[in-house]
């Protein structure tokens, strides 16, 4: 099974949105139990486990991040953000990966 360009983009577009209207417990329903939430930060890197990344989060780190984003002063900043009008613009979307397990766009 895979998915389609078209649906990884909207698959992001709403994980911003989620993230930044502050609805974190909405975003955690993104993944499934045994997901992974990775930003990698070496674009050729082929083993996540075993390479240095911005994030690199199974269940338990995601819920800690969510508590972590609700419940300090950083939450209060990103709703501020938020209501000054401020947006994310991304383009020229390119699906690396797509298949059961995985799905990595870039733009």
């Amino acid at each position: 099974m895979s998915i389609s360009l078209n649906d990884a983009v909207e698959l992001v577009t709403l994980e911003a949105d989620l993230l930044d209207d502050g609805q974190f417990t909405e975003w955690l329903k993104l993944y499934t139990q045994s997901g992974f939430y990775i930003i990698p930060i070496d674009p050729d890197a082929d083993d996540y486990a075993d390479t240095l990344n911005y994030a690199y989060d199974d269940a338990e780190m995601r819920q800690k991040r969510v508590e972590r984003l609700i419940g300090g002063a950083l939450f209060q900043q990103l709703l501020q953000h938020r209501q000054s009008g401020c947006f994310h613009a991304t383009g020229f979307w390119n699906l690396m990966i797509s298949d059961v397990c995985s799905v990595a766009p870039s733009c």
